[in-house]
This record gives structure tokens, C-alpha cells and sequence, in this order.
């Protein structure tokens, strides 16, 4: 997972200036603030970067922006600071404190494509690690499958391979057997008796047979 304070750890031209216990939020896209709508246009997880330009002529959306910005479930805000803006509105500080929610000093000269391109960078580079390790524990699934006959063993390989516990069922996900790791000690096991392939109908009681004619005057 991609959060703030991971990826702007190695960016040092920018500065984080307030709402500095928010940086765990999760980042997963990018967006400039390009339209007084911009909140219309966002889905969450976006690191949303202000060349001030709209938040210069149009100082009323700032009331409630951060809010919003959070309530949107978005990721931080920066603030290109020396083309419209020579430092980020109080507004902005005091509600990026108020609410945890990063507020960002970006420096006049970056470029926001480049911002972006980096931002994206990350995100493929998580999803290709990702994928890495779900191809070794695949590998290490099958692999447990053809070695081991024994089931507690396999699931025992299977918990490790996870790192979660592994649970046997049947079809009617009644439990057969478990495993919590390779430490696990097996002959504590007690699961329940497989279910009975051939279950018998349940019989009615003679007394509870109602003739056809006490069903016609019931």
C-alpha cells in the first residue's frame, strides 16, 4: 500500500506543513485542482495538488475545503506555493491540524506531471510486488499439494504459506480438520464425525397420522 508519508519520504523538495498524524492515508491516484467543481470529479485516494490559481480568484471555496477534501476519502493536499499563493491560507493549515488531513508545500518549479508520473510509479511498483508474492505463495500452494498426503501436514504448510489459519470442510462446511501453523499440535484435534451418507427420514408418529376423513372435517 501506497501512503503519504511513504512516498513523500523521498521526495525532499516538498514539505509537509499540517495535519502531519494523517500521513498513513492511503494514496491511489492523482488530481489537480483545475475547476471550483473539482469536488464533483473526485473518488477517493487522490493526491490532490493547487497551482492556487482556482483557490486565488475563487477564495470562497476554501471554507470547508479541507473537510470536504476527507470527507471524500482523498489522500493530501499541496499547495504550489510563488505563482498565486506566497503561502497556504491559514484556512487550510488550521483545518489540515483540525481534521489529521497533510497539508503540502510544493515549491514553485515542479512540475505536476512529474509529480504524477512519480505518484503512478509507486503505485505500479506496489502492484508488481504484489503480484510477486502472490505467485510465490501460489507456488508454494501447489508445491504443499504434491508433497504432503497427510492432510494435517498439508494444512499445516498451507498455514504457513498463508500466515493465516486453514480450515477443512465438507461440502456442507462442516469442519473435518485445522491447522493454526506448523507448530500446531495435531493430536489435540477433535473434529466432529463426518455426516451420515445415507441419512434415514425422520418417522412420524402414528398418533399424529390423521385419516383422510379427520382431515375433511378438520
Amino acid at each position: 500500500m501506497v501512503t503519504v508519508a511513504n512516498f513523500t519520504s523521498d521526495l525532499e523538495q516538498i514539505r509537509c506543513v499540517a495535519g502531519f498524524r494523517g500521513t498513513n492515508r492511503k494514496i491511489t491516484s492523482f488530481s489537480i485542482i483545475d475547476t471550483p467543481e473539482i469536488l464533483d470529479w473526485l473518488h477517493g485516494g487522490e493526491f490532490v495538488v493547487d497551482s492556487g490559481y482556482i483557490t486565488f480568484h475563487n477564495p470562497s471555496i476554501l471554507k470547508g475545503f479541507v473537510a470536504s477534501l476527507k470527507e471524500k476519502g482523498c489522500a493530501a493536499l499541496g499547495v504550489k506555493l510563488h505563482r498565486y499563493h506566497n503561502e497556504i491560507p491559514n484556512i487550510i493549515l488550521e483545518d489540515g491540524n483540525k481534521l489529521d488531513f497533510p497539508i503540502y508545500e510544493l515549491p514553485y518549479n515542479l512540475y505536476f506531471c512529474d509529480f504524477a508520473y512519480t505518484i503512478h510509479k509507486r503505485m505500479f511498483e506496489e502492484q508488481l510486488d504484489e503480484m510477486y508474492h502472490v505467485s510465490i505463495a501460489y507456488k508454494d500452494i501447489v508445491d504443499s499439494l504434491s508433497k504432503y498426503k497427510v492432510p494435517e501436514r498439508m494444512l499445516s504448510e498451507l498455514s504457513l504459506v498463508l500466515k493465516n489459519p486453514v480450515f477443512l470442510t465438507n461440502s456442507r462446511f462442516e469442519l473435518i480438520d485445522y491447522s493454526y501453523g506448523p507448530n500446531d499440535n495435531f493430536s489435540s484435534h477433535t473434529p466432529p464425525p463426518p455426516p451420515n451418507p445415507n441419512p434415514q427420514p425422520k418417522k412420524i408418529p402414528a398418533t399424529q397420522i390423521q385419516s383422510p376423513g379427520e382431515l375433511d372435517r378438520s
